[in-house]
């Protein structure tokens, strides 16, 4: 088995792809919303919406902490 790769990404970086995953999540969230107001509210749609949630709470918080991080970073 080959060794695992890490990669280590920057903060402004990490910031720019929450905010990318934060807008796919948002759009998918409401498109599923969307769904279910037209009545396809099916058990596996609602599952959806949950996961969803909780990415978008995560996905948040992670865009909170690489704000946090980068304020912290001495500027020159």
């Amino acid at each position: 088995m080959p060794p695992m790769l890490t990669i280590t990404v920057p903060p402004a970086t990490q910031a720019e792809l929450a905010l990318l995953n934060e807008a796919e999540t948002a759009a998918r969230f409401q498109l599923i919303l969307d769904c279910m107001k037209l009545g396809g509210g099916t058990p596996e749609l609602r599952e959806e919406l949950s996961f969803l949630a909780r990415q978008q709470a995560r996905l948040q918080r992670l865009q909170l902490q690489a704000e946090m991080e980068s304020a912290r970073e001495p500027k020159p």
